[in-house]
């Protein structure tokens, strides 16, 4: 008791300080997203998260200038409705940390140590220079448990048989409500096998447009025709916020019997991808480390208490000029561990470089953590990626880039779980199945990997300024209502 009464006092005096220091050194300004009035909310602008009494009633935060992302689960709310956007962690993760901490009922002196760390920070500008991440720390132990040490061998292995659809392009929809009801399409992913679905999302659907409303979107960029389509086969859908038409999507995956992917594809939301679309690697025009991380935040916290969701991949693609193995090693990390921090219980899934080609570096130093056994890397394949000469060459190349990773041996310390998350190949030759698919196919059987087909939609609302834009991958046509390749699809049964 003693030790939480030290950290009232802290936080008081943290609070005094916001009120002395002139505005202009209180860091970032934002504005309001959103305030609760009551008995412990208000709302404001600036930096400081002030935790201010924590008692039975679960009144956790009392605080002045401070503004939200961070989405709050009901439950956590005893006294009013939620869910409701707040900021804690890209402001301050420490105190974001601590409140995990105790809201876990962890040890006291686990708590007081983290306040040590950030009363040894100094002065606000200090605090913002150091910029202490709790979740650099192996918090996994205290905050989700440690390992409960049983045998491997009792474990269910599941192999994700997965195809990809797509809801990262500028409408920030997934693909297809304009043509077939949501369900119908659902449907039909159940009915060609897949047990899984990797879905795509930009990060700036959840940071900068969360509350923007899907039929303005549509209307912003002259959707006309496909707005259309969606009040027929999907009215509800026109109405709601992107993010809770990404949910609605996420509910009736659930309600067919699928799993799901979540995969952070872009940041800012278009096609992807390309050295020089912005979204490539940390340091681009859109691609922040701060804001990456908080999408990561508040989509895994939006849906942690979603069971169908079994994994976050962190990020699709890393590539570019920017791009290099020591910033893959200080960023990458970072973020799939922020992700195993909010949600210990889903996969963390994790890609390497040269678009999601090249893991081969992790030969020579690993992440030094498994989360929990949570840790699945993942890697693409396309024809156009390896190009060896013959179906064995193309398989080595593979292997030495990924493959080897489920290989417990000298290159790896340990075996790792590892996705094929995106392949495919043109399908409009019905007659026939070409011979990279053949050899994607073989080395599946023989590794036995999870994978992701690219794709599932037949057609983009828009892409590359075209309207309706038939994506020649695609297991659909251009319809919706019908298999482009029956003849392939029969043969990836297969394999599931």
């Amino acid at each position: 008791m003693a030790g939480l009464w030290v950290f009232l006092l802290l936080t008081e005096l943290s609070r005094v300080l916001v009120l002395l220091l002139p505005n202009t050194l209180l860091g970032v300004w934002r504005p309001n997203i959103a305030a609760r009035s009551g008995r412990c909310w208000s709302g404001g602008y600036g930096w400081l998260v002030l935790i201010w009494a924590i008692s039975d009633s679960r009144c956790l935060f009392q605080y002045t200038n401070l503004s939200w992302y961070w989405m709050l689960p009901e439950d956590w709310v005893p006294n009013g409705p939620g869910p409701f956007l707040y900021q804690v962690l890209m402001e301050d993760p420490v105190f974001f940390c601590i409140w995990r901490l105790l809201w876990t009922e962890s040890p006291m002196d686990q708590v007081l140590f983290y306040l040590k760390r950030l009363g040894r920070t100094g002065s606000l500008i200090d605090r913002i220079l150091l910029r202490i991440r709790c979740f650099e720390e192996d918090l996994s132990s205290i905050v989700s448990g440690t390992s409960d040490g049983s045998d491997s061998s009792s474990k269910v292995v599941v192999k994700l048989a997965c195809t990809n659809w797509a809801s990262h392009m500028e409408p920030m929809l997934v693909e297809g409500l304009h043509k077939k009801p949501l369900k119908d399409i659902v449907a039909k992913v159940v009915q060609l096998k897949f047990n899984c679905v990797r879905l795509t999302w930009a990060t700036y659907m959840f940071t900068r447009y969360y509350g923007n409303i899907v039929s303005q979107t549509f209307d912003n960029l002259n959707l006309a025709q496909a707005k259309q389509g969606i009040a027929q086969n999907n009215p509800a859908i026109l109405n709601m916020t992107h993010v809770q038409a990404f949910e609605a999507v996420v509910d009736e995956l659930g309600r067919q019997g699928l799993m799901v992917v979540l995969d952070n594809h872009v940041s800012n939301p278009k096609w992807c991808c390309s050295d020089g679309d912005g979204n490539g690697f940390f340091g681009d025009d859109d691609f922040d480390y701060n804001e990456w991380e908080q999408g990561l935040i508040i989509l895994t916290d939006q849906f942690r208490s979603k069971s169908q969701v079994v994994g976050i991949s962190v990020r699709n693609e890393l590539r570019g000029r920017h791009q290099t193995e020591d910033d893959w090693y200080k960023y990458v990390p970072r973020g799939a561990q922020v992700v195993h921090g909010v949600n210990p219980d889903v996969l963390v899934i994790v890609s390497g470089l040269n678009y999601a080609i090249d893991l081969s570096f992790l030969k020579k130093h690993t992440l030094g953590t498994n989360f929990d056994d949570k840790l699945v890397f993942e890697s693409h394949w396309y024809s156009w990626s390896v190009q060896a000469g013959t179906c064995f060459d193309n398989t080595n190349v593979v292997y030495n880039h990924s493959l080897f990773l489920m290989d417990e041996g000298d290159e790896v310390e340990n075996r790792f779980p590892l996705f094929l998350s995106e392949f495919g190949y043109d399908q409009r030759n019905r007659a026939s199945i070409d011979s990279f698919m053949n050899c994607f196919l073989t080395a599946a059987n023989k590794y036995e990997f999870s994978w992701s087909l690219w794709a599932l939609q037949g057609s983009y609302y828009i892409r590359d300024s075209q309207l309706d834009y038939e994506e020649v991958f695609g297991v659909l046509n251009a319809d919706w209502d019908t298999i482009k390749n029956p003849k392939f699809i029969e043969a990836l049964q297969g394999n599931m």
